[in-house]
């Protein structure tokens, strides 16, 4: 039992799931036994699916503190404490609200797809992973130590499409703009959070089989908002 709950998180399949039916801290253990072998987790014992909740319930207070301090945030952009600045290009931002992956690199090398021909486009990332520091240009041959493995990737397929990195990305886009003035589409990679930039069109991801209705602010679940 006790090896089993130190490595209960370390399953993803199996953390999904809890976080998915986030409403069990209301069943009862019956319901729970039901739940469980439905899901296939039928060799599952039920004091330990017992614990997790009650993990999670211990969790569940720091998330709503958590949800409040993004609320407050989001509420200080809408009512302009917090500035955004506007560009002149259309900026498209791809995004979720989970930790984790839901497909927003795919989605950004869709996008270049679907419009290389007709714009020319810059992707501007802030390069999660990466060692250095700064505003970078991204190029094929670099490494994904310098500029995060999604930049990289995007690059070594799009070779002629201009790819940035830069924690600031208010400043990552004036300098691309300033450099490139041919640029008319900017990209924004998982930069939905990122409110300093206005953007034209925000396209949030959500999983399938996980729907953001379904979860739960962290630590008690995968939310970021």
């Amino acid at each position: 039992v006790d090896d089993y709950r130190l490595s209960l998180f370390k399953n993803a399949d199996f953390s999904r799931f809890f976080y998915h039916r986030a409403h069990l801290f209301y069943f009862d253990k019956r319901s729970l036994s039901l739940v469980i072998t439905k899901a296939g987790f039928s060799k599952i014992n039920i004091r330990n699916i017992t614990s997790v909740i009650g993990i999670l319930k211990l969790l569940y207070p720091f998330a709503l503190i958590y949800g409040l301090i993004t609320w407050v945030r989001n509420k200080l952009f809408d009512w302009g404490f917090l500035k955004q600045t506007e560009f002149e290009v259309p900026i498209l931002s791809i995004g979720n609200l989970s930790m984790g992956g839901t497909g927003k690199t795919p989605h950004i090398e869709y996008f270049i797809s679907k419009y290389k021909a007709t714009h020319k486009i810059a992707v501007v990332s802030r390069g999660y992973g990466r060692k250095t520091k700064g505003f970078r240009y991204v190029s094929s041959n670099d490494f994904s130590e310098n500029v995060g493995d999604e930049p990289l990737q995007i690059k070594k397929k799009f070779d002629e499409i201009i790819v940035a990195v830069g924690e600031n990305r208010v400043k990552a886009i004036q300098l691309v703009l300033k450099e490139n003035h041919d640029v008319n589409l900017i990209l924004l990679d998982d930069a939905f959070q990122h409110r300093y930039v206005k953007r034209s069109l925000n396209i949030l991801l959500t999983e399938y089989s996980n729907p953001f209705w379904t979860d739960l602010m962290v630590p008690a679940g995968r939310l970021r908002e």
